[in-house]
C-alpha cells in the first residue's frame, strides 16, 4: 500500500527526532484500528477525536490541532441550505465520532455505513450517496490528490464547527502518554506552523466562509 504520509506521520517524525522513539505504522480500516487499540494490540493512535466511549481504553494528549468539520456534497445536488438536505443520503464510515450528532441534528438524513472514508467518497461519486461529513483539510487533500471533480464543499457543521485533534495511548502505557504530552508541548511554534501550511491549509474555502 506504499508508505503512509500525512500530518500525523510528519508529527510523529518530529517526535522521534526529539525523543528517539521509533514508530511502526499500521495501515488498516479505521474500525479495525480502533478494535485492535481496544484489544491492546496497538500502542498509539496519532490522530483521533476524543469520545466518551474511547476514553474507557485510551488516554489522550492535549489537542495539537483544531479541525473544521464540513459537509461535502455531490456537485449535482441543487441545495442552498441545511434544510435542503432533508431526505438525502449521507455516507458515514463505521465508528464515525459524530454519528450521534448527525442523527440528532439531521434526523431526516438517510444513513449508509461504509468500511472506510474512501469507500464513503466512492459512494458519492457513484451516486449511491449524496453527502459526507469530514474535516475540511482531510477532504480537501483527498479531493485534490485523487483529482475528484464531482464532490464539492457545501457548509460547515452547525453544531460542531471544529474538533480537537489529539493523540491517544493505551491506558497501560502511562510513560508513553507522558512523553508524548511533554514533547507535543515542547515542539517549537515554527515547526507546527510548517506542518499546518503543508497539510492543513484550507485551500479553496467557499467565499461565505472566508
Amino acid at each position: 500500500q506504499g508508505n503512509p504520509s500525512g500530518f500525523s506521520i510528519d508529527l510523529l517524525s518530529i517526535i522521534s527526532q526529539y525523543t528517539g522513539l521509533q514508530f511502526k505504522p499500521k495501515i488498516a480500516d479505521w474500525n479495525q484500528i480502533l478494535a485492535e487499540a481496544k484489544a491492546g494490540k496497538i500502542d498509539l493512535l496519532p490522530a483521533i477525536f476524543e469520545s466518551e466511549e474511547r476514553k474507557k481504553y485510551l488516554n489522550y494528549t492535549q489537542s495539537y490541532q483544531s479541525a473544521l468539520s464540513y459537509i461535502f456534497i455531490h456537485e449535482s445536488l441543487n441545495v442552498k441550505n441545511l434544510k435542503d438536505l432533508d431526505g438525502k443520503i449521507i455516507a458515514i464510515p463505521k465508528d464515525f465520532t459524530l454519528i450521534n450528532e448527525v442523527k440528532k441534528d439531521f434526523p431526516k438524513l438517510k444513513i449508509i455505513e461504509t468500511t472506510n472514508l474512501m469507500e464513503a467518497i466512492q459512494a458519492i461519486i457513484e451516486r449511491r450517496a449524496d453527502l459526507i461529513i469530514e474535516t475540511y483539510s482531510v477532504m480537501n487533500y483527498l479531493i485534490n490528490k485523487n483529482s475528484i471533480t464531482s464532490i464539492r464543499p457545501f457548509k460547515a457543521m452547525a453544531f460542531d464547527e471544529t474538533q480537537d485533534l489529539k493523540m491517544a495511548v493505551r491506558k497501560d502505557l502511562p510513560l508513553l502518554h507522558s512523553i508524548l504530552k511533554k514533547t507535543l508541548a515542547a515542539i517549537p511554534a515554527q515547526e507546527k506552523k510548517h506542518l499546518n501550511e503543508k497539510w492543513l491549509s484550507y485551500q479553496s474555502l467557499p467565499e461565505e466562509q472566508v
